[in-house]
C-alpha cells in the first residue's frame, strides 16, 4: 500500500526503510506529523526506487536516444556563445585573438566550451551505445545524438585549438 492510501510514517519505519533514516524524518519533524501525514521524505523516495527507476530507465536504448538527441542538441548554444565570442574579439589586423587579462572572457568563454564538450561527449557516447540496437524503436533520435555530438564536440577542439593558437592577452 503506498504512502498516500492511509499508511503512516511509522508503518513506512516498519516496512523496511534503513536505519537511521527515521532519524532524518524524526530531526525534520516530518516523523509522525499531524500537519503531513502522508508527504514523502526524500529518504523514503530515494530508499523506494525513486532513483532506481531513472537509472533503471536509462537502460532502456529508447531513452538513450531521447537521451542522446536532447544533450547534442543542448550542447549546440555553449558552442554557438563560445564561438561568438571568440569572433567578436578577433582582430584581422593582428590576425590575433585579443583579450584583457582582467576581464571576464577568458572564464566565460571556457566554461562555455567545457560545458558544451561535456553534453556533447555524453550525447555522442548515449547515441553510439543505442543506435542499432533491436529494442531502440528511436533509431533516428540516436543517429542525431551521435552525430550532432560528434559534431559539436569537433568543432569545439577546433575553437580550442584556435583560440590558443591566436590568443594575445594584453594586460590591462
Amino acid at each position: 500500500m503506498p504512502i498516500g492510501e492511509g499508511r503512516t510514517y511509522r508503518q513506512v519505519l516498519d516496512s523496511g526503510l534503513p536505519s537511521g533514516s527515521h532519524v532524518w524524518l524524526s530531526f525534520t519533524g516530518l516523523l509522525g506529523s499531524p500537519r503531513f501525514p502522508y508527504a514523502m521524505s526524500p529518504v523514503h523516495y530515494a530508499t523506494k526506487g525513486g532513483t532506481k527507476v531513472m537509472l533503471d530507465k536509462l537502460r532502456r536504448f529508447d531513452v538513450q536516444a531521447t537521451c542522446a538527441g536532447v544533450l547534442s542538441v543542448l550542447a549546440v548554444p555553449p558552442f554557438l556563445a563560445a564561438a561568438t565570442l571568440e569572433i567578436q574579439r578577433y582582430n584581422a589586423d593582428l590576425g590575433q585573438i585579443v583579450y584583457g587579462s582582467r576581464g571576464l572572457f577568458l572564464p566565460v568563454f571556457l566554461a562555455c566550451v567545457l560545458i558544451s564538450m561535456a553534453l556533447a561527449a555524453v550525447g555522442l557516447l548515449l547515441g553510439w551505445n543505442s543506435a542499432g540496437q533491436r529494442r531502440n524503436d528511436k533509431p533516428m533520435r540516436s543517429w542525431l545524438g551521435f552525430f550532432v555530438g560528434a559534431g559539436v564536440l569537433t568543432f569545439d577542439v577546433v575553437l580550442m585549438i584556435a583560440f590558443y593558437m591566436l590568443r594575445l592577452e594584453k594586460p590591462t
